[in-house]
């Protein structure tokens, strides 16, 4: 019973996007610090996207989904969750606190000062996962060889997204609330007399 349908991997992975991440990244967020919105949506919206890359790696390497590969899937959200929040975060702190940059050149720098971390844990969750399907179907491996499939595609898709798509998404939603709001506060508001 090690083995689970599509139809059940599909039933797990709607269940944890409906009820299980917008019930704790909007908790994550509001503890960073962060107006819940616009970060959460985006966030939302990035990780199923990003666990294609580990359905596609699956299916063509023609395993089925197994517990490994839910094991998998946990490690591709967990790594894209917690790389869009920090993303996000550091565009919110270049809006607000450094009051640098804003449109193209704040998400290049946010994504220039992101960049390493966000490579340095893709490229090391890949060198784990490589040799486990580099080995093939070794006995003692039927969990862990599903898992780094799973694991070497979502990461594809998943660094392509938070490095290409998610700041195309930050610049097109336009300034974060906080950030209007700060704007509004330190303009003096226009106040011409009437003639009375």
């Amino acid at each position: 019973m090690d083995r689970l349908s599509v139809v059940e991997v599909a039933l797990i992975g709607l269940v944890v996007t409906v009820f299980v991440v917008p019930g704790v990244v909007p908790v994550v967020v509001g503890v960073l610090g962060g107006g819940v919105g616009l970060a959460t949506g985006l966030v939302i919206a990035l990780f199923p996207a990003a666990a294609i890359g580990g359905a596609v790696a699956t299916f063509a390497t023609g395993d089925l989904f197994t517990i490994g590969s839910l094991a998998g899937l946990i490690t591709v959200v967990a790594i894209t969750i917690r790389h869009a929040i920090s993303l996000v975060d550091r565009y919110r702190r270049l809006e607000q606190v450094e009051g640098g940059a804003h449109g193209v050149d704040l998400v290049i720098e946010g994504a220039q000062a992101r960049l390493a971390p966000i490579l340095i844990t893709t490229f090391g969750t890949a060198a784990f996962a490589l040799p486990f399907v580099l080995l093939g179907d070794v006995a003692g491996l039927e969990v862990m060889r599903p898992m780094a499939i799973f694991v070497l595609g979502g990461l594809i898709t998943s660094t392509l997204l938070l490095l290409f798509i998610l700041p195309i998404i930050y610049l097109r939603s336009g300034p974060s609330p906080a950030s209007e709001t700060e704007s509004l506060l330190s303009e003096p508001p226009a106040f011409e007399p009437s003639a009375a």
